[in-house]
């Protein structure tokens, strides 16, 4: 009876039903990490990192399949198959970052005291093998089908694209906030231990929302592609670490200079494309909304 009931408001809340979820089934998982004292970088702790990473996309298909069975997996699934959006949203998602990163070192070298010491170009070596396993480990794999491959969309049946993008942004944030305590991880690494702590926990969650209005704007404009926002939350993390791995990336004067870089960006886009649909064309939000519009959009 409890089995029934639990698929009974699975299927009348889902997006409720979603977000409890995905926040159940990470912090459960995190949890026991941080009770176990196990860094996220190596070992068990990496693994319960990565398993605790997948809450979101697992919380989506089991909503999806509470709700529609296997055909609801499968609606699920074909954002990742939707690979045919053209070279240069290839090239948006996986160098926009990079150069995005590299303006923001550019311009540090500018301020006082901002000449950095000599890059080590050999450890880019690294950058490769770092990026398979940010894409399999690090979130974008484990996340993306449920931020905007289950939610997006059904945000954006009631809301505005930028609407839809911020309170997902910030759902986003807060799910990952046990990661600032957790060591081993980039949310620790910048607030740990530093003094300013609480002012780089609303630096990452400021981030994040930022981040998340992106993803929206390459979401809809490619027709709901999930794979592109994977590829781009891809890129974002490898430019991360490339900047971390020539140590150009330490300073924390380059962190909030990227933010404001993409800050910049944002009101770019969202100017351009108008806060209704975040997309260069129509097409795109008419698909972000089209999975909810076949349920006659009840999901709250």
């Amino acid at each position: 009876m409890a089995r029934v009931g639990l698929v009974r408001w699975m299927r009348r809340r889902r997006l409720v039903a979603f977000l409890t979820l995905a926040y159940g089934l990470s912090w459960v998982v995190w949890g026991v990490a941080l009770a176990l004292r196990l860094p996220a970088d190596h070992g068990a702790g990496l693994a319960l990192l990565a398993a605790g990473a997948g809450g979101p996309s697992v919380a989506a298909l089991l909503v999806a399949a509470a709700r529609h069975g296997r055909e609801g997996i499968a609606d699920l699934l074909r954002g990742l198959r939707r690979w045919r959006v053209g070279a240069g949203w290839y090239v948006v998602a996986l160098l926009g970052p990079l150069l995005l990163m590299a303006a923001a070192v550019e311009l540090r070298l500018l301020l006082p005291e901002g000449r950095p010491e000599p890059a080590d170009l050999s450890r880019l070596r690294q950058l490769i093998p770092g990026a398979i396993v940010i894409l399999a480990l690090g979130g974008p794999l484990q996340q993306e089908l449920g931020w905007r491959g289950y939610a997006l969309p059904r945000l954006q049946a009631r809301w505005s694209a930028l609407g839809s993008s911020l309170i997902l942004g910030v759902v986003w944030s807060l799910w990952q906030l046990p990661l600032c305590w957790l060591p081993g991880t980039p949310q620790h690494a910048l607030v740990g231990s530093d003094r300013l702590a609480p002012l780089w926990a609303l630096g990452i969650g400021g981030y994040t929302v930022l981040l998340s209005v992106v993803i929206t704007w390459a979401f809809n404009s490619t027709g709901g592609s999930t794979l592109l926002a994977i590829l781009l939350r891809t890129g974002t993390n490898a430019a991360f670490a490339s900047a971390w791995l020539l140590g150009l990336g330490r300073d924390p004067r380059t962190l909030v200079l990227d933010a404001c870089l993409l800050a910049l960006v944002t009101v770019v886009l969202v100017v351009v494309t108008s806060p209704e649909k975040l997309s260069r064309h129509h097409r795109g939000r008419a698909v972000a909304i089209a999975a909810p519009a076949r349920s006659h959009r009840r999901d709250h």
